[in-house]
């Protein structure tokens, strides 16, 4: 009888966690819909929000960061529903000068090239997958990643790729941060942090920020899933919009 107790306490629990999630859903829905009245670009772009892409505040916060910031240079790990809206934003804005997108399915990358407007900035890599090791786990990687990004740098980070991996999911992002980002200025967005694998790839991120005394500051943002922004002190801000 004890058992069956906790096991309806925990299942009740679990059901009240899922709701919380799908009611921030809506709210983040009902604030994205708000911001982008009146903005043509977003207006008529037809975007797929929810499942496998970014949800509700991943996409507001998304072009909020484009609009706010007006980013020069993007880097983008994994082809989507984004790419859409950075594109379209492209399309709308004169500050973008260069747009990297890194992909590890060339199907992928045809069919979306077949159905979404491209334009000169817009420069989508090929790279792919590997298995690489970290701690004694191993993770999706991007393969020759280091030889297509080199020593560019870039204002704006979105890393919604590759797909997850158990543990040090989209560990890139680590190699990243020691060969390309600005560290006096950057934006780093990551998805999926509800996940295990982004969380501890998160984690290793922030430890090699305090480890060089380089100062940040981070907010995840939850609705059906979670994301996490990590911004340079000139971008706090981004946190609070």
């Amino acid at each position: 009888m004890i058992k069956k107790i906790k096991r309806l306490i925990e299942e009740n629990r679990s059901y009240h966690k899922a709701t919380l999630r799908k009611l921030n859903e809506l709210e983040w829905a009902n604030v994205y819909h708000d911001s982008i009245r009146g903005k043509k670009w977003i207006e008529n772009l037809p975007l797929n929000i929810g499942r496998w892409a970014g949800n509700y505040p991943f996409f507001y916060f998304l072009h909020r960061i484009l609009e706010e910031t007006q980013p020069e240079s993007i880097l983008e790990f994994g082809l989507g529903e984004s790419s859409k809206m950075i594109n379209a934003y492209i399309d709308n804005s004169q500050s973008v000068q260069e747009y990297l997108v890194i992909e590890h399915s060339k199907d992928w990358k045809n069919q979306f090239l077949e159905k979404n407007q491209s334009n000169d900035v817009f420069d989508i890599k090929i790279c792919e997958l590997e298995v690489k090791k970290f701690n004694t786990e191993i993770y999706k990687s991007y393969k020759n990643l280091s030889e297509v990004i080199k020593d560019k740098k870039f204002d704006f980070y979105l890393f919604d790729g590759p797909l997850g991996s158990k543990h040090y999911s989209r560990f890139d992002l680590i190699m990243c941060f020691n060969t390309t980002i600005k560290t006096d200025k950057f934006i780093i967005l990551l998805d999926d942090t509800h996940r295990k694998g982004e969380i501890e790839t998160l984690d290793v991120l922030k430890s090699n920020f305090d480890d060089k005394n380089i100062e940040y500051f981070s907010r995840s943002f939850s609705g059906v899933k979670t994301f996490t922004l990590i911004v340079s002190p000139d971008y706090k801000y981004l946190l609070s919009l």
